[in-house]
């Protein structure tokens, strides 16, 4: 069982560390994602998303298009499903910042398949 946000958890999710700035070139929209107070520390991922598909990429995106600034409960209490994204920031638990336009843009190529597969977040330990 990996540990949430662990680099084991990133191996299995599939995403490759491909260093800072690894978004593919093809993403529509790169949402990065800032975690403090983890087990380990603090942990940045981004996910690109394009075309219907999102991946996390572990670690900092050279551009991203907006940082959510999250601690480690609540980044867990969504990815466990106990706590919404919106419900979370609208609650003050996530910090947003960027180009809030290009998020808003973009907010049908929000809903896409879960970049996390389901067993993975199954076996996921928090």
């Amino acid at each position: 069982m990996a540990s949430y946000l662990s680099d084991q958890w990133f191996d299995e999710v599939g995403a490759l560390d491909s260093g800072p700035g690894a978004a593919s070139p093809d993403a529509d929209l790169v949402v990065q994602h800032v975690v403090t107070g983890g087990p380990d520390g603090a942990v940045s991922y981004h996910v690109c998303i394009g075309d219907g598909i999102a991946t996390v990429v572990r670690g900092r995106a050279a551009q991203p298009h907006v940082t959510f600034a999250e601690d480690y409960a609540t980044a867990a209490a969504v990815a466990r499903g106990d706590m919404s994204a919106p419900a979370a920031l609208l609650a003050g638990r996530i910090r947003v910042g960027g180009d809030l336009a290009s998020l808003i843009a973009h907010h049908d190529g929000l809903v896409v398949d879960d970049p996390v597969p389901a067993a993975v977040r199954a076996a996921t330990t928090y």
